[in-house]
This record gives structure tokens, C-alpha cells and sequence, in this order.
């Protein structure tokens, strides 16, 4: 672990539970990441989560890389890669140098963003959903972009395993104060109705499959594909993709989840069509 003596750091950012520090060590940059207040319980447990879940995820080329893990008493630190150039894809689409990206580029944005979800599907032990997905934006905040222009996880603190066979329900949890950020964006089967949401916060939960992950993908790859484009040709390049996706996309919103095609489905279509789009 770094020690605290031989290193400067300065904030990254602030989310629900979790403070992000940018840290020097010997010339190499690292995030770190520790809880955002030792007072709550619920910021101490996903901050352990979050760090046992990316522990046992290493190493993989879609996942952010751990660098370091310190416990002391009930307090969880690590450290991670630094993916401080470009931020989440999120901060990717809002910077100036988004406009120039080819529609090539944004499509291998979102190739890697399916890669991520056909290893929580079907490449690890016991699949997992991501929970902490309410619209489209805040879902690409769960992911960082890498200074080589990798898209890889770095939020993994709500990824219930999905595993029935196991007696292994996956549950996802209401949205704060029970107000739904973007009722299109979530999966049927994750809808609830604001106003008869239950007092007790243990009963505001609801069963989910992986499939839940693969009903917000198109929504996912829309948000990067069609936002903010250079010139007509590109524009006129991402229209004939949009056509392309339209079948496979079609197939991710059946109502009945068992009737949704799969993440490793969806990723064959996307690079099908990669391979057929000009340029670079």
C-alpha cells in the first residue's frame, strides 16, 4: 500500500458513497478510493465490496486494474489505475473532443462497453447484474475510460449474483426516495409504481436477471453513438448503423425477459457491423 508520507494527492471525485483521490507514488499515477464517510455503515460496506468484488475480478482487460488493497478495522482502501485523461465516458461525451470522434471510434466505445457485460453474463463463476444503472449517462458513470481509449468497470459495488440454479436471486434495490430517474431507460420487470412504494426500505427491492442489463444496452449505445456529431457524414454514417442495430435492438426489449437475446448475441451483431463501417 502507499504509504501516506511519499505521496500527493488531490480529489477526483465524490459519488454516493465512495470519496476518489488522484495519487502520485514514485512518478506513477493511481486512484484511490476509500469510503466517503467512516460514520455510515452503508459507506464502509460498499467500499469493502467494491474492493473484494474487483479483487476477485482480477485481472481482466475489462476490468480496471487493482493496484493495491489496505484494511484496517472496518475501513477498506485500494487503489486502482488511474483513468484520469478522459474520465467516464460520461465526461468523454460533455469534452470538446467528443465532436471528433469517428462513428468507428464511438462503436468501439460501446463494443467494449457489451464486452464488459458478456464477462458479468457468462464468463465468470456465477453471473452478475448491474444494478446501479437508472438512465443512460449515470449508467456510463459505472465505467472509465483508459488514456489508450479502453472503456473498462470500475463501479462494482451493486453487482448481485444471478444464479437461481444456486438459490441465488439477483435483487436490485428501488431508487433513492423511490422516484424513477427514467421509467423507458429501466426494464419492465424493474418499474415500480412511485406512489406505492413501500415505507420499509428492505421490501424496496425487486428480483432481476442478467437480461434486466441487456433491456438497457440499446438505450447505453444510443447515448454514445448519436451524441453530438462532427459533419453530415458522419451523421449520414450513424443513421445507416442506427438501421443496422435496429433488429438486434428490437430483440433486447422483448417484455419477457427469457425472450431477450443475450449480451454475447448482441456483441456478435455490433461487430458484424464494426467490421463494415469505413474509415477509422
Amino acid at each position: 500500500m502507499v504509504q501516506t508520507g511519499s505521496t500527493h494527492h488531490n480529489a477526483l471525485t465524490t459519488v454516493l458513497s465512495q470519496k476518489v483521490h488522484l495519487v502520485q507514488w514514485k512518478g506513477h499515477k493511481f486512484a484511490m478510493v476509500m469510503p466517503k464517510s467512516l460514520s455510515r455503515k452503508g459507506s464502509i460496506y460498499r467500499s469493502r465490496i467494491a474492493a473484494e468484488t474487483l479483487a476477485s475480478f482480477q485481472p481482466h482487460r475489462e476490468i480496471i486494474q487493482l493496484t493495491g488493497l489496505c484494511k484496517e478495522g472496518n475501513n477498506t482502501i485500494f487503489l486502482t489505475e488511474s483513468c484520469n485523461k478522459y474520465g467516464t465516458p460520461t465526461d468523454l461525451l460533455n469534452s470538446p473532443n467528443y465532436v471528433k470522434l469517428s462513428a468507428k471510434k464511438r462503436m468501439r466505445l460501446i463494443i467494449d462497453i457489451i464486452k464488459i457485460y458478456v464477462f458479468l453474463h457468462h464468463e465468470i463463476d456465477e453471473p452478475r447484474v448491474n444494478c446501479d444503472t437508472h438512465e443512460a449517462k449515470q449508467a456510463l458513470g459505472q465505467f472509465l475510460v483508459t488514456d489508450d481509449m479502453r472503456v473498462v468497470l470500475s463501479d462494482v459495488d451493486e453487482l448481485p449474483i444471478d444464479n437461481p440454479a444456486k438459490n441465488k436471486i439477483a435483487t436490485c434495490r428501488n431508487e433513492p426516495k423511490c422516484r424513477l430517474s427514467d421509467a423507458k431507460f429501466m426494464s419492465p420487470e424493474e418499474q415500480y409504481n412511485e406512489e406505492e412504494c413501500p415505507e420499509d426500505l428492505s421490501q424496496r427491492q425487486h428480483e432481476v436477471t442478467i437480461k434486466a442489463d441487456v433491456w438497457k444496452i440499446p438505450a447505453i449505445s444510443n447515448e454514445i453513438l448519436n451524441e453530438t456529431l462532427p459533419d453530415d457524414s458522419h451523421r449520414n454514417q450513424v443513421i445507416k448503423i442506427n438501421k443496422l442495430l435496429s433488429e438486434t435492438h428490437a430483440r433486447c426489449k422483448s417484455i419477457n425477459p427469457q425472450k431477450r437475446i443475450s449480451s454475447i448475441e448482441i456483441l456478435k451483431q455490433y461487430l458484424t457491423i464494426y467490421e463494415k463501417i469505413n474509415g477509422r
